[in-house]
């Protein structure tokens, strides 16, 4: 997975996988987790990843995800 995370314009990390868990947007890298983003409800959290995952299935070369 290619993705770069980006935070006001600022690349954060590029994470091995980057999932749903509940309320909460989360990342993986190596062994630890680290929470990106909280929705006020799980089906905003869903509908975020649902969203992203055709360019992560796509196989570019960067997908970039950008958080306010």
């Amino acid at each position: 997975m290619n993705v770069v995370i980006r935070y006001k314009g600022t690349i954060l990390f590029s994470p091995d996988a980057i999932y749903c868990e509940g309320v909460m947007i989360k990342a993986k890298k190596g062994l630890d987790h680290y929470i990106l983003c909280e929705y006020k409800d799980s089906q905003s959290a869903e509908r975020f990843i649902s969203e992203i995952w055709p360019e992560l299935k796509e196989g570019k070369d960067e997908v970039f995800i950008n958080f306010e």
